[in-house]
């Protein structure tokens, strides 16, 4: 007997979720000299977090906070602070190793005002941020098992990381508006909405939707949601256009220039890009194994595998509204800002992707009988069915941005929000498979001496499975077994027939 297994290698690279902290940042903001804080009128933070540095058990980050603060000054002029404050803290999951290739994302929850004066603004921030990583499994399968060893195969599709790189963009634009007569300040959103693979490049193309605040002739506040399209060639080698990227994208920095005498403001944008590359692959790896003539000694182990199965943009409209104090009706809106969008949930289901969550934005508005600026944050919660060739087995990981809002003012005391989405969305294939890891030959079996043995099949019992229990091949049953339908339905009687002497001369 040629008893010589063959082993494959392979490097099976799947992104899990690994955890999730809360991290407090706390920071005060101090206005110029000349223009001293009345009233807030609104506060916004962004963050954004980069891996540092990993190891065994822990995955550390470093962060930026970036708050803009629209305030009344003392002497009732509109004011416009901008303030960054850097923060930093780990994730511990006992799955990260020195290879984990970490994917932080962060969101702000809540931002608090701890104390104001006319010369001071403290503040806290909770941030969640969530890491997501790659986790490395090498494997050694058996994928043959040599003379008389019968071997059941399964294909399985794998993915593992090729390529992978932190890169930057710069993004440019303006805003005319020949009504403006001063401009204040500025903070960005973005969102990839497409990346493709081609030879030792990944094309990525996305968006930036600025917030834009501004005078007009009266000190009348405006702001206006302005898209910047961007396409960003990233150079990869190695990679070409059958592997699979993703890509995540933050606004690191956002500028607004000086009012020209055009009524023109430009906008430069600086945004970080995370991209992933992904190799796809099949192997073939033993499952399960069997000898007519000796007893096998096996070791298995679990393969964890993950592939890309989508990546889709796609836009969706929610609607919402938010009630007004009778004290302080609503007569023109002045600015939204602050506009984010948090996703708590998402899951696959039969041929849905579902997206739950929160859009949130503070809305600053007029009210004549007191001619006073006034804010009121408005957070509308959401619930999205999309489309999609998914199963529950599979996973999502979504993000979103506000491309578009509109208001309408309904007797004063409610405001009516309608809110185009812009959704990116990554749907992945995770699969388990129990393989054969080690085989080693045994004793020889006792050979059975009858001429042939019968089967009572089970219903759905396969032909592998009938075979190991008759010690025979599964080609030989399904030659002395013509009649056989397959999928069994239960009580089929299958034979197999021995020639004796060939089972004598093995003794």
């Amino acid at each position: 007997m040629n008893f010589i297994p063959e082993y494959q290698t392979v490097r099976l690279d799947s992104i899990i979720k690994l955890g999730v902290v809360q991290v407090v940042v706390d920071t005060t903001i101090v206005p110029k000299s000349d223009a001293p804080i009345d009233r807030v009128l609104s506060i916004s933070c962004d963050t954004i977090v980069l891996p540092s540095e990993v190891f065994a058990g822990e995955a550390r980050f470093g962060g930026t906070a970036h708050y803009r603060v629209l305030y009344v000054d003392t002497n009732g002029g509109m004011q416009f602070l901008s303030h960054s404050v850097d923060f930093s803290d780990k994730v511990v999951n006992s799955s990260i190793t020195q290879s984990t290739k970490s994917i932080f994302s962060s969101h702000p929850i809540d931002t608090n005002t701890i104390g104001t004066s006319s010369h001071e603004l403290r503040l806290s921030t909770t941030v969640e941020v969530r890491l997501d990583g790659v986790l490395r499994q090498d494997v050694n399968c058996l994928v043959a098992g040599g003379d008389s060893v019968y071997v059941n195969n399964t294909t399985v599709d794998y993915s593992s990381c090729v390529y992978d790189v932190v890169d930057s963009v710069t993004v440019q634009d303006s805003v005319i508006d020949a009504r403006a007569v001063r401009a204040l300040g500025t903070n960005a959103n973005a969102q990839i909405k497409s990346c493709v693979s081609g030879t030792d490049v990944v094309i990525c193309q996305g968006i930036v939707i600025a917030t834009v605040f501004y005078l007009t002739e009266g000190d009348i506040l405006k702001s206006v949601l302005h898209p910047i399209p961007f396409t960003q060639e990233i150079s990869a080698s190695g990679v070409d256009a059958t592997n699979n990227a993703i890509v995540s994208v933050d606004v690191k920095n956002i500028k607004l220039g000086d009012l020209d005498e055009n009524g023109e403001m430009s906008i430069d944008v600086q945004l970080a890009l995370r991209l992933l590359v992904f190799s796809n692959a099949t192997f073939s790896p033993v499952v399960d194994v069997f000898s007519v003539r000796n007893d096998l000694i096996t070791q298995s182990l679990v393969c964890n595998t993950q592939s890309l199965k989508r990546q889709n943009f796609v836009e969706e409209r929610i609607d919402g509204s938010v009630s007004l104090d009778d004290s302080a009706l609503a007569d023109a809106i002045l600015s939204v800002n602050d506009n984010n969008v948090y996703i708590s949930t998402q899951r696959c289901e039969n041929g849905i992707v579902t997206l739950e969550g929160i859009f949130g934005a503070n809305i600053v508005y007029y009210n004549a009988d007191l001619n006073t600026k006034n804010t009121i944050r408005a957070d509308i919660p959401f619930s999205i069915n999309v489309n999609n060739d998914v199963t529950s087995d599979d996973s999502v990981m979504a993000r979103a941005i506000a491309s578009n809002i509109t208001t309408k003012i309904r007797r004063g005391n409610e405001i009516e929000l309608r809110i185009d989405l812009g959704i990116f969305i990554t749907i992945t294939q995770s699969d388990k498979v129990v393989a054969i890891s080690q085989l080693e030959l045994g004793e020889e079996r006792v050979l059975p001496n009858a001429a042939f043995s019968i089967h009572i099949a089970k219903a759905n019992e396969s032909i592998w499975e009938i075979a190991k229990v008759l010690g025979a091949t599964p080609e030989t049953i399904l030659q002395q077994n013509p009649n056989l339908v397959m999928p069994l339905i239960g009580g089929e009687r299958v034979v197999a027939y021995r020639q004796l002497s060939t089972l004598n001369s093995h003794k």
